[in-house]
């Protein structure tokens, strides 16, 4: 907690850091990793409270940083993480380790936490292969054999001796209740009453201590399976100044993954967490916005009785998410999921604004207009409500767009797709469609002949 002080004061903003508390065993809440509960008396957890967003300069991300310098390397410390997510997103990388056998697993899980630690921006690297948690294993000796004890009748000892073995059973209150017969509580309640306990032999009462060495070793909380396999779930954080979580996992599977596939056969590393459902997301909204492009283009071909007319609406549609990449660029965002969100309703205003001009240059065309004089007229006529249009969308939408609060940051990129874009791709149409119109008229006296214009 002294560190988080430290490093507010390394920021110099008077008042930045509100109050801190510190936990041991228990979080109220999730994590970074979207953890909470009881957690091994072990593990801490310290908050740090920063004063609201609206009323400070330094961003949590920026605290961070500085918290993570000032604490450094903390001697004894399996994992130290960081997080200023304002909800548990998870890691930004998240792979999933699935072998043979252990051995191989945990190797592939040690070469795989080294590729990551090389890479600049990547840090907090972590698996769930790491538990303060210890479990007592038991081992035979030589002697077991001697006295004709397996490990199946030492194990069943221990069982009967410090669970219970059931004895009975009776309803009550229609329910059943077992009566098992154990030690009594003073007699299992620590490691000392278990190197104390008496296995039956042949020969008589034999210490466990004789028969079987005891010891401790790390024991797994939590074991995932994954299609029938144990996997191991390898996570980093990154810089997203330096990378991304995209471009760091993309890396490791095509480049280091191959050359662990030869050295352990049957390993099999997939992304997981946030990469696993953009991997699912993206394809379906391609498939699904191409499929409404589609349904559009359909409707527009029989309201126009036209099979060109259409690609003249729904060309304008690719220049709107280049003003949503140039939007993102000039705030210094990046292109989430949300922001493909802001796209697709943009596509929609856009093939209105130039639907506009194509159907006023259709009513031209039907009084008698030449059809390069009625694109003319068209343009001409439809430009103060197209640049109403695109005006009133965009200043709707800039108070959201430059908004400070924590809430309106997830939908800042969809309004700085959709307003960005709109802005950017209504100028651009005033020049295109009159371009594309023109050459859709000669397209059209290509194909079918001087009097069909397609």
């Amino acid at each position: 907690m002294a560190a988080a002080q430290r490093a507010a004061d390394d920021l110099n903003e008077e008042g930045l850091l509100e109050a801190t508390a510190i936990s041991i065993g228990f979080s109220t809440d999730g994590g970074p990793d979207d953890t909470g509960g009881v957690n091994p008396s072990s593990t801490a957890r310290i908050d740090a409270r920063l004063r609201s967003s609206a009323m400070r300069e330094t961003s949590a991300e920026a605290f961070k940083q500085a918290w993570r310098a000032e604490v450094g390397e903390v001697a004894g410390a399996k994992e130290v993480i960081f997080s200023s997510s304002v909800v548990g997103v998870g890691a930004a990388i998240n792979l999933e380790i699935a072998a043979e056998d252990k051995t191989a697993r945990d190797a592939a899980t040690s070469r795989l936490r080294e590729a990551l630690s090389e890479r600049a921006g990547v840090f907090d690297i972590r698996d769930d292969s790491v538990s303060s948690a210890q479990e007592i294993t038991i081992a035979l000796r030589d002697a077991a054999r001697a006295y004709e004890v397996t490990l199946a009748d030492i194990a069943r000892e221990v069982r009967g001796a410090f669970f219970g073995v059931l004895v009975d059973q009776f309803a009550r209150d229609r329910e059943e209740v077992d009566i098992r017969l154990r030690l009594p509580e003073d007699q299992r309640n620590s490691v000392a009453d278990l190197e104390r306990l008496r296995i039956p032999t042949s020969q008589g009462m034999i210490p466990i201590t004789v028969l079987a060495d005891l010891s401790f070793q790390p024991a797994s909380t939590a074991i995932t399976r994954v299609d029938g396999r144990t996997i191991t779930t390898l996570l980093a954080d990154v810089d997203v100044g330096v990378t991304t979580g995209a471009d760091e996992t993309a890396r490791v599977m095509s480049q280091v993954v191959p050359g662990l596939r030869e050295d352990y056969p049957g390993l099999r590393v997939s992304a997981g967490g946030e990469q696993e459902e953009q991997g699912r997301f993206l394809p379906a909204l391609a498939t699904n916005f191409g499929l409404a492009l589609l349904a559009i283009y359909t409707l527009l071909s029989l309201a126009f009785g036209s099979y060109l007319k259409p690609l003249i609406v729904l060309g304008v549609v690719p220049f709107g998410f280049v003003g949503a990449l140039l939007g993102h660029a000039a705030l210094g965002l990046n292109l989430t999921i949300l922001s493909l969100f802001g796209v697709i309703g943009l596509a929609g205003v856009i093939i209105n604004d130039a639907l506009l001009i194509v159907d006023f240059t259709r009513a031209r065309e039907a009084r008698g207009a030449p059809p390069l004089d009625a694109i003319v007229e068209a343009t001409l006529g439809r430009f103060r409500p197209v640049v109403l249009t695109t005006l009133t969308t965009f200043l709707g939408i800039t108070p959201l767009m430059l908004e400070t609060s924590v809430q309106a940051q997830f939908l800042i990129p969809t309004a700085v797709s959709l307003g960005a874009g709109v802005l950017f791709a209504s100028v651009l149409q005033m020049v295109l469609v009159p371009a594309y119109s023109s050459l859709g008229i000669r397209a059209g006296r290509v194909l079918f002949g001087p009097d069909r214009l397609g």
